[in-house]
């Protein structure tokens, strides 16, 4: 019935609500992804800083290894902050940012991983989660759409901030060129 009036609408849809406003969809999908692509963007700034920063004689020896999950690169980054070197200036600044990005976790995992639903102005997302031990329990969260704009507003407000350190550290030629395989 829905697809057979508008085709073009359905092909590109994850969505397929007969009773779901167009406009309220694109909008949905248009904030989801920008959380994703803000936080995706951010991540990936942060692990090249980390790595061309490993191998800075300041902090090459807090690590044998670069940490690859994510909880131990937030403390690697948190230890190359507290340490003795370049970036003890960015310590408080930093830390601040760092914790920002610690707490946009579960919305980050939220975003990649949950059904979303959109119905009248909100959007639900479903997801499970691992409790503890084998325990996974069902989730459901629900936002206005107006919610997840802001939402999606912040997260690439603090990825422009990664940005702009980023680009800042890179200028001033603080960090070693990277060592890459491409």
């Amino acid at each position: 019935m829905g697809a057979n009036r508008n085709p073009e609408r359905w092909s590109y849809m994850v969505e397929r609500s007969p009773w779901t406003r167009t406009q309220d969809l694109i909008d949905a999908l248009v904030h989801r992804g920008a959380i994703i692509a803000a936080w995706g963007y951010t991540e990936t700034l942060l692990t090249d800083i980390l790595i061309r920063s490993s191998y800075m004689d300041e902090y090459c020896g807090i690590r044998p290894q670069y940490p690859f999950l994510f909880d131990k690169r937030l403390s690697y980054a948190r230890q190359v902050l507290a340490s003795d070197g370049p970036f003890s200036k960015y310590r408080a600044a930093g830390s601040k940012v760092l914790d920002h990005f610690e707490k946009a976790t579960r919305l980050r995992d939220q975003m990649a991983h949950s059904h979303m639903h959109v119905l009248e102005g909100t959007v639900t997302f479903t997801d499970f989660r691992p409790i503890s031990g084998e325990l996974i329990r069902k989730f459901t969260e629900r936002h206005t759409l107006s919610a997840l704009r802001e939402m999606a507003r912040k997260a690439t407000q603090l990825s422009r901030v990664f940005q702009k350190a980023y680009y800042t550290l890179d200028q001033e030629n603080w960090l070693p060129r990277p060592r890459t395989t491409d």
